[in-house]
This record gives C-alpha cells, sequence and structure tokens, in this order.
C-alpha cells in the first residue's frame, strides 16, 4: 500500500448542536447507569428510544441522540 499521500491523526474543531431525548426513571437509583442510543442511517431518535426502553430495564437513565445528518428534517414539535 502507498502510504506517501497519507495523512493521518487529522482533526478539526466543530460546533454543532445534537439534539437527544432523555429518560430518566422516577425511582432512580443514584448513581444510574447511561444507556446511550445512537440510530443507524435514515433511523430517528424517536424510534431508537423506543427500542432502548423495551431492552434496557429500569435502572437505566436513556439518552437517545438524534445524528446530525443533512436529511434530518426537524418538526415543530422538535422546536422549543
Amino acid at each position: 500500500m502507498e502510504t506517501d499521500n497519507l495523512s493521518t491523526d487529522l482533526s478539526v474543531t466543530a460546533e454543532i448542536s445534537l439534539y437527544f431525548d432523555l429518560y430518566v426513571p422516577e425511582n432512580i437509583e443514584k448513581p444510574a447507569p447511561l444507556l446511550i442510543a445512537v440510530h443507524g442511517y435514515g433511523a430517528h431518535k424517536r424510534y431508537m428510544m423506543r427500542e432502548a426502553r423495551a431492552v434496557a430495564d429500569e435502572r437505566f437513565v436513556i439518552a437517545s441522540i438524534q445524528a446530525p445528518h443533512p436529511h434530518y428534517r426537524r418538526r415543530t414539535t422538535d422546536i422549543e
């Protein structure tokens, strides 16, 4: 493999807004484990929250993150 023109470990600094849903059970014991749910291409944070709540028990706090993808359209209910 040719590596003469290969640059590695590069970085860029960027500021973005990430939207997420957070579920905290009512009678949670502290400290509590955190489950971070991420979705695949074309999915949405709502779907991942549903799936995460189906597999995690009531000890978990769940954060479901919406990927910053250009095809994501915010609904009026997503805007505060």
